[in-house]
């Protein structure tokens, strides 16, 4: 009886082997069958960028395409997220691999833009998968100019992708405000000098008629006197002349820019008459700056401008009229 029972054993265990090399053997020949055939398995792309993707399929002799986009709250952005066929196909070699690129999360968490220049501010909003909303401006105590005061989203808030973020950008420290000096009855050229002197500036001159008063003196202003302006606020003046033809000379308003060089630049100002010439206007002003005159012709006589000895070309002046 003993015998017959590790005989049995024996076989049973010479059967486990003989299974066991079968299978070996089963797989070997799959392996050889599929590389005579032509065929490679599929790798997993899962998580890779898609030169990593392109570099292993190459490897198998396999091809990459696109196939689309989806977000997804597991896999980065610009990852693999989804391919086909999947993982562990069996294919023919120099097939295509269609894989889909993940675009991140729906949800993305507003950065922090405060304190940053509006430029600045707008491009991390749009990295951030964000875009730029409403922009409004006021004045702040202590604040540089153009950059981000508040933002609406606040910062760290989780938010849908392409949210507006609205923000509020400071104009910088509020000018200083001072009261509207009285104008009337002052020669037109001292009232324009006492405007340049408070910088404020003079953005029409009209003309209007009241018997009794000299002429060239302003008889009405706006702003009115004692009205609080900001530095820089235009002011329009009324200049008392009679009425007549307008070819006669007469006061003219006169605006250029100068070209934003460096250092001061020499401004001169001529009436020029045939060959006559005599000048209007000499001083020294910064690149960049908008001069703004007016001056007093004669009959016939036209306006050179000349920078550092050099003419300025008429179309980069502003004559509004003669009077």
């Amino acid at each position: 009886m003993g015998r017959v029972i590790k005989g049995l054993f024996r076989w049973l265990v010479y059967a486990a082997i003989f299974l066991a090399f079968a299978g070996v053997g089963g797989y070997l020949v799959t392996r050889l069958f599929v590389r005579s055939t032509g065929e490679v398995v599929v790798p997993d792309l899962t998580g890779r960028d898609m030169a990593m993707a392109l570099e292993q399929l190459t490897r198998g002799e396999l091809g990459l395409k696109l196939k689309g986009f989806r977000y997804s709250e597991t896999i980065g952005r610009n990852l693999v997220v989804d391919q086909e066929p999947l993982p562990g196909a069996t294919v023919r070699r120099g097939r295509d691999v269609f894989v889909v690129i993940s675009q991140g999360s729906e949800k993305v968490v507003v950065p922090a833009v405060t304190g940053m220049e509006l430029s600045r501010a707008a491009f991390v909003l749009e990295e951030n998968g964000l875009a730029r909303g409403k922009v409004a401006r006021i004045y702040l105590a202590g604040s540089k100019k153009d950059r981000v005061a508040a933002q609406d989203p606040g910062p760290h808030v989780e938010v849908a992708r392409f949210t507006k973020v609205n923000l509020l950008v400071s104009l910088g420290q509020r000018p200083p405000r001072l009261a509207m000096p009285e104008l009337r009855g002052k020669a037109t050229t001292d009232a324009l000098a006492l405007l340049g002197d408070l910088g404020l500036r003079a953005e029409e001159l009209k003309e209007g008629f009241l018997a009794g008063i000299e002429e060239d003196t302003v008889i009405s202003q706006h702003p009115l006197s004692g009205y609080m302006v900001t530095e820089g606020a235009r002011v329009s003046l009324t200049v008392n002349r009679k009425t007549g033809p307008k070819s006669t000379g007469g006061l003219v308003p006169l605006e250029f820019t100068l070209f934003p060089m460096p250092g001061t630049l020499e401004v001169e100002v001529f009436a020029v008459k045939g060959t006559a010439r005599r000048e209007l206007y000499r001083a020294h002003h910064a690149g960049g700056e908008t001069v703004f005159l007016v001056l007093r012709l004669e009959p016939k006589e036209e306006i050179r401008v000349f920078v550092n000895g050099e003419p300025l070309e008429k179309e980069y002046l502003t004559e509004d009229k003669t009077w």
